[in-house]
């Protein structure tokens, strides 16, 4: 009788032993860091080499840009078997921060019955409605703030002339943006105030950098002659943006010259 006891308690321990060895797991592949505005590729994944039928009973995940005040779900798979694995994206913050990645799993049908990844029972007012460690994951991945892109637009022209003199005046732009360029760079001026205006740059596409020069005659004692240049900078990662890195907006700021994009030079008029 003896002897039957010892054979079944090593039974007992044996199966124990043998659903301790269940290998339960939840994976999220992300990177440590990421650009900000850009897409970010995360991959998840869960699965069991349990023998009793267990199988993912849910695969939940989401993603945050704003370090977890809000959230978006990007996977929602039920009885999904014994492994599951999902690529899913999402753009980063264009403002930096920190995004994270969650991944909650619950696996059912086996003998451990509705479980996380470690076999504990699912909580599923607590641990599993609260996204709690188990049966969540998360992934923290960090999101730099996007260094400040040097735009410029300058004007070289004298601030006081004498009148019936010849001006000479330099205009240029930059934008220091990888692969953005001045897409347009437009400058005009006027010898009578503002009332007409002559262009003398209309150029498009121009690369990182554009210079022009342009000589005119002013008026009389007493008037004043204006330069004004706009730029609209594209290609880069902000789209077409005004000199303050502002969306263009073509039927108000840029049709009407007005700062930004435009910029303005005055040069007044004195006696010979």
């Amino acid at each position: 009788m003896r002897r039957y006891l010892y054979a079944g308690f090593w039974l007992m321990a044996a199966a124990v032993f043998l659903r301790a060895e269940v290998n339960r797991a939840v994976t999220i592949e992300a990177p440590g860091e990421a650009v900000a505005g850009k897409p970010v590729s995360v991959q998840i994944g869960a699965s069991t080499d349990a023998t009793d039928g267990e199988q993912i009973g849910f695969l939940h995940a989401e993603y945050s840009i704003d370090e977890g005040l809000t959230w978006t779900g990007c996977c929602n798979l039920e009885n999904a078997g014994k492994s599951a694995a999902r690529r899913v994206g999402f753009t980063a913050s264009a403002t930096g921060g920190v995004a994270l990645v969650r991944v909650r799993v619950a696996f059912r049908g086996g003998e451990a019955g509705d479980a996380d990844f470690r076999g504990t029972p699912i909580h599923w007012d607590e641990s599993w409605k609260n996204w709690r460690w188990p049966p969540a994951k998360y992934a923290r991945i960090a999101v730099p703030p996007p260094q400040r892109v040097e735009r410029s637009i300058h004007i070289d022209a004298p601030s006081e002339v004498a009148a019936g003199s010849v001006v000479s005046v330099a205009v240029s732009a930059n934008t220091g943006e990888n692969g953005e360029r001045i897409g347009f760079f437009h400058a005009d001026y006027s010898v009578d105030g503002g009332k007409t205006w002559t262009k003398f740059c209309y150029a498009e596409d121009s690369g990182q950098k554009l210079s022009r020069e342009m000589q005119f005659a002013v008026g009389a004692r007493g008037t004043k002659a204006i330069i004004r240049v706009r730029a609209a900078f594209r290609g880069g990662r902000d789209g077409d943006v005004d000199l303050a890195g502002k969306p263009i907006e073509w039927g108000q700021s840029w049709e009407r010259w007005l700062s930004p994009p435009a910029k303005y030079a005055i040069i007044y008029v004195r006696g010979a």
